[in-house]
């Protein structure tokens, strides 16, 4: 309802809309004898949904459900995912809960578990090497943060203060061989519990106009420092990393339905001698989403990727890369597909050059990841092009669908057997 009252003069009574507005015609009167009471969200937080997820990886079928809830006033937000492989018996899920009882700063709690397999395991038996078994590894992740946020009309800043719980366990498929392992892997592959404490800082005064295809005019700066130690030895496994990331984006006033964007990213990253975690370069960039419930397309978002070649080519503990992106409008069909839920809103295009490398220095004796002779810096880079379409599947939530081909410049020997590489992404690469 929206109304017109005149500006009143002197001290203003105690009023609320049905003192001070006349009541609409069509509306009945409603009274309440319920007496009042404290607000509880309980009632309306307990989830009102849910819906299977199924994934597939390695010929293994995991399946399991997700579900969500919010109280009736924003105040509580959680959302819930969990999979169930039963053939080896692994859970993967994770949880979120968001507060937002304080205004500013966002408090949040978050829970992950994820088993990957590093391996796979051999028994040597007279001149034949047999496979029998992998290598399974259990991660949990327990985070809880607060998040300041500072929007602005020109300008968006946030500063995020927290800590993190990471426990890892080991297990063979079958579970009988992991005991059976040389005592030097088994020493190597241990079950470790890794405390760390973080800080993040974002800032951005970028422009999104109505039917832009990119961000524009603008830069986006963001680092996150982070120390971490293991349990069992704090004072001789402290490790400390910082990652930075700068972003730029300059429109072209040149023809189309929108302006055509010039966009340049750089990252990079560094660790101490006692990191416990590396940082990985190659891949494509973009966002997995969930095109039906249960299935979900594209990689997530990587700091150092090179379109073509694998992610994770490279490993170490230092880091360095950069993107530049020529981005220009092709289409605005803004039409569906007759009676199919699908709507393609823009179409456009870029033409981009990848660099990246990570490495490890020579001469690291106590590393958990470095070799003592080091990693050599190898800098892996591409050139290609992709088309956009920015389309939506269920009515209101957009996607940006990529279809790509990327052509090696250096690193060959990490890119693979083909001299051109396409792939299918969904979502922007920065």
């Amino acid at each position: 309802h929206v109304a017109r009252l005149p500006i009143p003069t002197g001290p203003l009574p105690p009023a609320d809309s049905t003192s001070v507005l006349t009541p609409s015609r069509r509306d009945p009167e409603v009274t309440s004898t319920v007496a009042a009471t404290s607000y509880s969200a309980w009632s309306s937080l307990l989830p009102a949904y849910w819906l299977p997820s199924l994934s597939s990886s390695n010929g293994y079928t995991h399946w399991g459900f997700i579900t969500s809830g919010r109280d009736a006033i924003s105040r509580h937000a959680y959302d819930l995912s969990a999979l169930y492989e039963p053939t080896r018996g692994e859970i993967d899920g994770s949880a979120n809960y968001a507060f937002y009882g304080f205004g500013n700063p966002i408090a949040g709690l978050s829970a992950l578990q994820e088993w990957d397999h590093l391996s796979n395991i051999f028994r040597v038996s007279g001149r034949d090497t047999l496979n029998v078994g992998t290598l399974r590894r259990r991660r949990q992740f327990f985070d809880a943060a607060l998040s300041l946020l500072r929007p602005r009309y020109r300008t968006n800043g946030s500063l995020s203060i927290g800590g993190e719980l990471e426990l890892r366990h080991y297990a063979s498929d079958p579970g009988n061989l992991f005991g059976g392992l040389s005592q030097a892997a088994r020493n190597r592959f241990v079950d470790r519990t890794y405390p760390s404490l973080f800080v993040s800082a974002a800032w951005s005064n970028t422009r999104r106009p109505f039917k832009s295809i990119s961000s524009e005019d603008g830069i986006q700066l963001s680092v996150t420092a982070r120390q971490r130690w293991r349990a069992d030895s704090a004072s001789g496994t402290l490790s400390n990393s910082v990652v930075g990331a700068f972003t730029a984006y300059k429109s072209l006033p040149f023809p189309g339905f929108a302006h055509h964007v010039l966009a340049l990213r750089g990252a990079a990253a560094w660790a101490d001698d006692k990191a416990t975690s590396e940082f990985s370069a190659g891949g494509v960039s973009g966002q997995s989403v969930s095109i039906i419930p249960g299935v979900n397309v594209g990689d997530g978002r990587r700091t150092f990727p090179v379109r073509g070649f694998p992610g994770g080519a490279e490993q170490g503990i230092r880091a360095i890369g950069g993107s530049a992106e020529y981005r220009f409008p092709l289409g605005l069909p803004s039409a569906g597909l007759d009676m199919l839920p699908v709507f393609f809103q823009r179409v456009s295009g870029l033409v981009f050059a990848d660099a990246a490398t990570s490495w490890c220095p020579a001469g690291i004796t106590a590393s958990a990841i470095c070799p003592p002779a080091g990693i050599a810096r190898n800098m892996m880079s591409s050139v290609g092009a992709e088309l956009h379409m920015d389309t939506a599947f269920d009515w209101d939530s957009p996607y940006r669908l990529r279809v790509g081909a990327a052509v090696p410049v250096a690193g060959r020997k990490y890119f693979g057997s083909n001299g051109v590489t396409a792939y299918f992404a969904v979502g922007v690469t920065f």
